[in-house]
């Protein structure tokens, strides 16, 4: 995703700034290398993070998810394949890995702890509905100018296009 892009989500989400999840994380995907999607899922991808916001406001909490990693997950029907072709892949989607950050309140009493870990545990439920929505959303938006599209093969690149940007 073009650097522009990542910036205007960082801006927005804090979880989505690169150095924090590096610093949690130094092996992480994302704070090393960034969104490894194209530009057409920006939309995709700020919908997600807006919902994830949200939930975390719902709850009352701040935000302690760290993103692991974004990117494209595609899987194979594997049985007699020879040749990778756009009939022998089943998706090609949106992936968003994260963990919870273990910072501790050491100041917090026990009651307000539980109540704080309870709610992270339903905002993290939440969350992970949200990214198979987002997930499930991907298979059908081009990569490229995020319309609707499905999955296409050029070449030996298979994505998910639109016909103008399959054309």
């Amino acid at each position: 995703m073009d650097i522009t892009l990542e910036n205007k989500l960082a801006e927005k989400y804090s979880f989505m700034r690169r150095e924090s999840s590096k610093r949690q994380n130094p092996y992480s995907a994302y704070g090393n290398f960034g969104c490894m999607i194209k530009d057409g899922w920006y939309q995709i991808l700020d919908e997600l993070c807006a919902e994830i916001w949200a939930a975390y406001k719902e709850a009352g909490i701040t935000s302690d998810l760290v993103v692991d990693e974004i990117g494209v997950s595609s899987a194979v029907d594997a049985q007699h394949v020879v040749e990778l072709t756009a009939e022998n892949v089943k998706y090609h989607e949106l992936i968003f890995r994260y963990h919870m950050s273990d910072v501790k309140d050491s100041g917090a009493d026990a009651m307000k702890e539980k109540m704080v870990l309870e709610a992270t545990q339903a905002v993290r439920e939440r969350i992970d509905a949200l990214i198979e929505q987002y997930r499930v959303k991907s298979r059908t938006t081009c990569e490229e100018c995020g319309g609707q599209g499905v999955l296409r093969q050029r070449g030996k690149e298979i994505e998910v296009w639109c016909v103008a940007c399959y054309a």
